[in-house]
């Protein structure tokens, strides 16, 4: 199945700046992922370490120079979460990865016409979020094409234009993280976005800090699973609040935040790293 290529991401953001040149031998930078830091070999010209993930793993700090992950406090770390390297920064022009102009520019919705209440895709079966599904059918049913708790025919992946066409059929969307930590932020909450449905979001505690709050369903700012169903419950049954939510800017201030763009990400790559 194609997926996001994160090299490619890599590719780019280093060829900005610089001539990039693959060398398996006598490299000056190893950019490698964090969970396969035992592959690295030991060069002898001891290049610049960078390492990468956006899972939730903790990072082996003592491996490398620096790292591009979720972790946003560590000294030696770069805020790069995971859904940042599913926006089509490059002009790749492939379905799998998201414009930001369809999310930025999209026009308002002005009528509730929906063919599915509540969408839930996933690969990984993790307990938590497996049941808010099942508590949250007992209002009205999830619709699952996914592998885990599957009740409808089979979309074709867990990302790409096909979620997105599945999406676009839901009010909702539960786009719960494999668990929740500070930072860690995947493609989830952005392919609900894009789709044009409303986020039931569970994971990050820091999400409001990129995310427009009023813009999706945050369970953080519930103290009880009953209390998310019984917001989810009041925009279902009322059209205008539903619409207000759904037509309010993706990110926080309206704008995208300056720190993601690959401009930046290398500006502060070259503050941590000579580069030259």
């Amino acid at each position: 199945m194609p997926r996001i290529e994160q090299r490619g991401y890599f590719l780019h953001l280093f060829g900005m700046r610089y001539k990039v040149v693959p060398d398996q031998s006598n490299p000056d930078i190893v950019l490698y992922d964090d969970y396969s830091k035992h592959l690295v070999p030991a060069y002898k010209n001891n290049p610049i370490k960078i390492a990468f993930t956006g899972e939730s793993g903790a990072i082996d700090y003592t491996q490398c120079d620096l790292s591009l992950s979720f972790d946003e406090t560590h000294k030696k770390s770069i805020y790069l979460p995971l859904w940042i390297l599913f926006i089509d920064w490059f002009n790749k022009k492939d379905p799998y990865y998201c414009k930001l102009t369809d999310i930025l520019l999209c026009k308002p919705i002005q009528t509730v016409d929906r063919e599915l209440f509540c969408g839930f895709v996933a690969q990984n079966s993790v307990s938590l979020r497996n049941n808010f599904v099942l508590l949250l059918s007992k209002y009205k049913q999830v619709t699952c094409p996914g592998v885990v708790l599957n009740n409808y025919p089979p979309i074709g992946g867990r990302m790409g234009q096909s979620k997105e066409l599945f999406l676009r059929k839901c009010k909702f969307t539960i786009a719960f993280e494999n668990l929740s930590k500070p930072g860690y932020l995947t493609e989830k909450i952005l392919h609900a976005f894009q789709s044009r449905t409303i986020p039931i979001y569970w994971g990050s505690p820091t999400v409001s800090n990129y995310f427009n709050p009023k813009a999706f369903i945050n369970c953080h700012d519930f103290e009880k699973w009953g209390d998310v169903i019984a917001e989810i419950t009041r925009l279902d049954n009322d059209d205008q609040a539903y619409l207000e939510m759904l037509n309010q800017p993706v990110f926080k201030n309206d704008i995208m935040p300056a720190q993601f763009w690959p401009h930046k990400i290398l500006a502060s790559i070259e503050k941590f790293v000579n580069l030259s």
